[in-house]
Formats: C-alpha cells, sequence, structure tokens
C-alpha cells in the first residue's frame, strides 16, 4: 500500500487526503477523520452482537497472528505499535465489512444509521474508501 508521490501530492494536496475516515495508518491521525471512529467501534460491536459465538479477542488474536505480514504490506514504515496497530485493522476491518453488509441490506434498521441518514456522508465514505493510501490489506477483511 503505496504513499502518492510528493510531486503528484504537490499538485492536488486535498486529492489525496481523507474527508472524514481514515482506514489505516497513514491518516489515522488527522483531526477531521476523528468523528469515524466512533462509528468503527459501533459497527464492531454491531458484528459482534449478530455473531456471538465470536469475541473481539479472538478476532485481534486472528489479526496478530497477520499483523507482521499486514505491516509489510505498507510501503512506508508503520509507526504504530504492536498491539494498537492490530487493534487498529480489527476495526477498520469491520468497519468496511459492516458497512458493505449495511450498504447492499435492505434492513429498515438501516434507516437510524447516522451513517445513512446523510447522503453527503454516504459520498464521502465512498470517496475515501478508494483512496490509494486509505487502505488496509484486503487480506486482513
Amino acid at each position: 500500500i503505496y504513499k502518492v508521490h510528493q510531486h503528484l501530492r504537490n499538485i492536488n494536496p486535498d486529492a489525496y487526503e481523507p474527508n472524514i475516515i481514515a482506514i489505516g495508518p497513514y491518516h489515522r491521525d488527522k483531526e477531521k477523520t476523528r468523528m469515524m471512529e466512533t462509528h468503527k467501534k459501533r459497527y464492531l460491536e454491531s458484528i459482534l452482537q449478530r455473531h456471538k459465538e465470536i469475541t473481539e479477542g479472538e478476532l485481534f488474536s486472528a489479526v496478530a497472528k497477520i499483523g507482521g505480514h499486514a505491516r509489510a504490506a505498507y510501503s512506508d514504515c508503520v509507526e504504530i505499535r504492536s498491539p494498537e496497530f492490530e487493534m487498529m485493522l480489527v476495526r477498520d476491518g469491520c468497519f468496511i465489512v459492516e458497512l458493505v453488509r449495511k450498504f447492499v441490506d435492505t434492513d429498515p434498521s438501516n434507516e437510524n444509521d447516522p451513517i445513512f441518514q446523510m447522503e453527503w456522508m454516504m459520498n464521502s465514505l465512498q470517496r475515501d474508501l478508494m483512496l490509494f493510501e486509505n487502505q488496509i490489506p484486503f487480506f486482513v477483511i
């Protein structure tokens, strides 16, 4: 997972920055993406509620086993230490899975989800999730 070359970034810096959500380590400390951390935790809890046979600890253990491989997928040095790195992967991966599930599901309870109540938010999420630097390795998901 590469970072955009500085020459390209200088042409239009905003084109490569997430607006509302940070996925992966590169943009996770940006103030404008902090609001979505609550939603990541909420989506993780939603998955655990639906699948009571799985615990957060088990998800973490599974990701910890591939943590080194996931870290190696990033072109730049990842400054986040374990176990924080693996927990970030769990939250980000579960958020993506749950967002896609809710997006394709016709469950009426999705109408109460704040993410789906604001059209601009879905548009921003779709954009942010496509950014080169705003990713986690697919094998984590």
